[in-house]
């Protein structure tokens, strides 16, 4: 999976990275027993850590990348990928609904279909913003996105050197300004006029729970009849911005439906559309895959009757007292807004530092290495300040312990694999996918979600997933539950190899299924007033289809080749469906996730079907047979092959019908003539029977039989 990024040094020696430089330590790392560490040229500072693990478990991984000057690095580590140019400054802003949002706030616009205009030609050429955070979203490239945004320039700036270079088309910086800040930060600056210039139609930056007014905030447009579109006002349209509430992902759920609609008003006042459809339905989407997901999980584990299994979240690690500090779930508003990490596993999982209490001036509670390697899950990072020291508190751990570890190295936000994760962006509904296919990977797997969440919301070309995601996903822990056991592993191409939309979908539709079972019992899982409506313009499969059992095909008769007696269709699985013997068997009808029976079951179906055994025509012909009078005389004659059958199934037998008295015939077909019958022709009727076997029935034929005594 992992390029070399420098030839330079593709030695077989240890680096480390001190004050910018590579030095070569020696063949044996003594802090990192059994690792390979690779860096990169002076200035980039990305580390590779490989660490071959015992007892055939795999392969562990995390990846640092900590630098500013990143275009070159990346374009080793993805050498398929072609430079992106300069984006199309031709665009017509009158065709898409615009956006303005900036940093974390970015990727929600573009999810939903507006055109960001937030990092325009303008922002790039300045050169004087702080820039270091790469977003692995594609949305300005045409040859990875469905519908790509020609304004999402895809440039690495180098501050320090003051140069701009445009990476592989993986790779999107913006300026670091949180979103609840950005608005007023950039409209009181002069150099941000450009973004103004593009007048975009909706707002989006503003955590506060309230309209604003956006001349207040917009720098000089000069036009006293620019608006913004937001879902606030009731007429849809006015100088009105969007709120981005980011607390955690079920708000950011609401602020996905707010910003569609907003963009809907949008549309609608102005005639221009969006890029990827309906947004309301992409917001229902995003809901599916996060509650979906969890609610998928709770079915499996109620079905199983099985517990949570159990999490931690290491913040630190003390040597002194050999014990590890951890985080708590977050208290506000009853979710995990603390760590993006731990708001993944809620609902699904333990937090074992959720039974302890918090001493006096402390941050974190405590717990012993029993406690923490006893987890079925060991998370470090989550939040922007939990990512440094990773590696330290990773090789604390036993290498058991390791093994069932989720992190990604010590790089801070700066690790395109994870800065979207941990911050306050739509993209922490990737961890559901990430984390949870760590956690619980016989129910979800990995690769799978991670693909369904780059086609769906970042609109990759199916055919560019594997690749886009091999690169994004550098220095995250792949969980793989598809080989012969679960294992950890780097992460491939391969993996999404066998990704089947559908499948995720069918399993998003039973978590959704179970949580409207739930009723008031959902708590924080439970679907919002926007769901029912919005998701009915998903792809059809919104809830649990309601189906018949289905019935046995009748009228089947034995062929000498297999029949299906149970047809598979829509909606559920068959097996011991077909047979090729004629008699009656027993199909299981088993749903699959997303639907249910008619009558509200969930649970298997048998269902009879029999194939009857075929008819025969066994063909009979018979031949006049001659004895002498001369042995007559003396004794009774038997006589032989007298009549010869072909195609019977079953043993055949004979019977005497009618006919004269001087023959009479025994079951095995010889014909007796009595002695001292004179000269003559005798005729009797003669009954074959073949009896049939397992595959036919039985048949009969008369035939007649002519003995000639002579």
């Amino acid at each position: 999976m992992f390029a070399i990024v420098s030839k330079k040094f593709q030695t077989e020696g240890f680096f480390h990275y001190v004050a910018g430089e590579i030095r070569v330590i020696s063949r044996k790392c003594e802090h990192y027993p059994r690792q390979r560490i690779i860096l990169s040229e002076k200035g980039y500072r990305y580390g590779i850590y490989l660490q071959e693990s015992r007892g055939g478990l795999g392969k562990r991984i995390a990846v640092g990348l900590t630098s500013i000057a990143l275009a070159a690095s990346l374009t080793a580590l993805a050498p398929g990928f072609t430079q992106q140019a300069h984006a199309d400054e031709s665009a017509d802003t009158s065709k898409y609904v615009t956006a303005w949002s900036n940093r974390a706030a970015e990727p929600a616009p573009e999810i939903l279909g507006l055109s960001n205009v937030s990092t325009n030609t303008a922002f790039a050429s300045l050169g004087k913003q702080d820039w270091s955070s790469p977003y692995f979203y594609i949305f300005g490239d045409s040859t990875y996105n469905t519908s790509a945004n020609p304004y999402m320039i895809n440039s690495v700036l180098n501050y320090k050197s003051g140069t701009s270079n445009y990476s592989p088309s993986m790779v999107v910086y913006s300026a670091q300004t949180s979103p609840a800040s950005s608005l007023k930060s950039y409209s009181s600056d002069s150099e941000a006029k450009s973004v103004w210039d593009l007048k975009p139609d909706v707002i989006l930056g503003n955590s506060d729970n309230v309209n604003y007014n956006t001349n207040e905030y917009a720098y000089g447009t000069g036009d006293s009849n620019y608006k913004t579109y937001g879902a606030g006002d009731s007429e849809g349209t006015g100088d009105y911005g969007v709120a981005y509430d980011c607390a955690n992902c079920y708000t950011m759920i609401g602020s996905m439906y707010n910003l569609a609609t907003a963009a809907n008003n949008a549309a609608t006042a102005t005639g221009k559309t969006t890029r990827y459809g309906s947004t309301t339905a992409i917001a229902a989407d995003f809901e599916r895959y996060v509650k979906g997901t969890q609610g998928y999980i709770l079915k499996k584990l109620n079905s199983e009757n099985k517990a949570k299994k159990t999490v931690c979240n290491i913040a630190s690690y003390d040597k002194s007292t050999d014990t590890y500090n951890l985080v708590k779930t977050g208290d506000k508003d009853g979710t995990a807004s603390e760590n993006r990490y731990l708001e993944a596993v809620q609902n699904v999982s333990t937090n074992i530092a959720d039974s302890k209490t918090v001493a006096e001036g402390a941050t974190y509670v405590t717990a012993t290495r029993a406690e923490v390697e006893a987890c079925d899950l060991i998370m470090v990072g989550g939040q922007r300040q939990l990512m440094e020291g990773s590696e330290e508190i990773i090789t604390s751990l036993s290498s058991d312990a390791q093994d069932k570890a989720y992190w990604v190295s010590s790089a801070s936000i700066s690790a395109g694999s994870c800065y979207g994760v941990v911050m306050n962006s739509v993209e922490n509904a990737q961890n559901i996918g990430r984390i949870l296919g760590c956690l619980y990977p016989e129910y979800v797997d990995q690769s799978d979600w991670i693909a369904y969440y780059y086609e769906n919301f970042y609109h990759l070309k199916s055919d560019k997933l594997a690749e886009a995601i091999d690169n994004a996903m550098d220095g995250v822990r792949n969980y793989n539950a598809k080989g012969s056991s679960n294992t950890a592993t780097t992460w491939e191409k391969s993996d999404v190899s066998d990704y089947k939309e559908s499948t995720v979908i069918s399993k998003l539709n039973a978590g959704i299924k179970y949580i409207q079972s739930l009723g008031s019992n959902a708590g924080l899982l439970e679907l919002t007033d926007n769901y029912a409506d919005a998701s009915k313009d998903l792809d059809g499969t919104t809830e649990a289809d309601s189906i018949n059992v289905p019935t046995a095909v009748s009228g089947l008769k034995y062929t000498g080749k297999a029949q299906t007696g149970v047809k598979a269709e829509a909606g559920y699985t068959v097996s011991n469906g077909s047979a090729t013997a004629a008699g009656t068997y027993k199909a299981t009808v088993s749903l699959v996730d997303g639907y249910m029976w008619s009558d509200g079951s969930t649970t298997a179906k048998t269902v009879e079907f029999s194939i009857a055994k075929a008819s025969q025509t066994p063909k009979v012909k018979t031949t006049t047979k001659t004895v002498k009078k001369s042995k007559v005389k003396k004794k009774a004659q038997k006589v032989t092959a007298a009549i010869k059958v072909t195609g019977a199934q079953g043993k055949v037998t004979y019977a005497k019908k009618s006919g004269s008295a001087k023959l009479k015939i025994a079951s095995n077909g010889k014909i007796t003539v009595k002695k001292k019958t004179k000269k003559g022709t005798y005729k009797i009727k003669v009954v074959v029977k073949a009896a049939g076997n397992a595959n036919y029935n039985a048949a009969t034929k008369t035939v007649t039989v002519k003995v000639k005594v002579k």
